[in-house]
């Protein structure tokens, strides 16, 4: 059971990184989403700028794993599974760049869809 709801933490935990990163995409066809895209986005930029501050979701994910499994891994959520398909380690400088990209890719993204309702 604990296995299952580890599981579950990774899938919602993926899901919210790809509802960060793209996020501002679904506000151009759904406008109310900006309310809980923008707060999502800040805690995002929050954890990569402060790795000392982790996501709440990774150390709910290492607990169950534990109960399953006896051992957890060590690390982000990033670090592990996101981090080890590009590169084998995530230096800190890493997750700082991470972030600049996400904002600037938001920014943008917030910047065309300001810009389009204005000429409307």
């Amino acid at each position: 059971m604990f296995s299952i709801l580890a599981d579950a933490v990774l899938i919602a935990h993926l899901a919210f990184i790809i509802f960060v990163i793209f996020g501002a995409v679904i506000i151009w066809y759904f406008k109310c989403v900006v309310f809980l895209h923008l707060p999502s986005l800040i805690w995002a930029l929050v954890v990569e700028f402060f790795p000392q501050c982790p996501c709440p979701l990774t150390p709910l994910e290492q607990f169950l794993r534990t109960q399953a499994e006896g051992t957890a891994y060590e690390g982000g959520f990033i670090d592990r599974y996101v981090g080890s398909l590009i590169y084998p380690s995530i230096p800190l400088e890493m997750h700082f760049w991470a972030g600049i990209l996400l904002f600037v890719f938001n920014g943008i993204l917030y910047g065309f869809y300001f810009l389009r309702l204005k000429k409307q």
